[in-house]
């Protein structure tokens, strides 16, 4: 076999192993923010909301900042039409294992579902 058909037959075989890998990082198939459902239902958190902002540097994320640790919760795609619902002030809740997020305001309790609406 001459040079030429070695780097062919290596070419095609690294292109065919990037787009492998590249399909099992994140199937294009899959809604990121379905995905990104799993990590919402994971995560634990607690505190008080000391500050709100558009992080503009970042996607323009809607941000909530608690006073626990300084603990940021990025509010992407289908969850920013919450951003509305945090006040400075507001103790909130959410723990693992589940999607509501419960926001205490003085005496009233209101619970916000963070759920993606998906079909995968």
């Amino acid at each position: 076999m001459d040079n030429d058909k070695i780097l062919t037959y290596f070419g095609g075989a690294f292109a065919l192993v990037v787009m492998l890998v590249f399909l099992f990082i994140q199937p294009p198939w899959v809604d990121p923010l379905c995905h990104a459902n799993k990590g919402y239902r994971d995560a634990n958190f607690e505190g008080v909301v000391i500050n709100k902002f558009i992080d503009w540097e970042n996607h323009a994320y809607r941000v909530i900042e608690l006073n626990s640790y300084k603990k940021r919760i990025y509010l992407d795609g289908g969850r920013q039409k919450f951003y509305d619902e945090f006040q400075v002030g507001d103790s909130i809740s959410k723990p693992a294992g589940t999607l509501m997020v419960n926001i205490f305001r003085s005496d009233q309790k209101k619970t916000v579902d963070f759920e993606y609406p998906c079909e995968q």
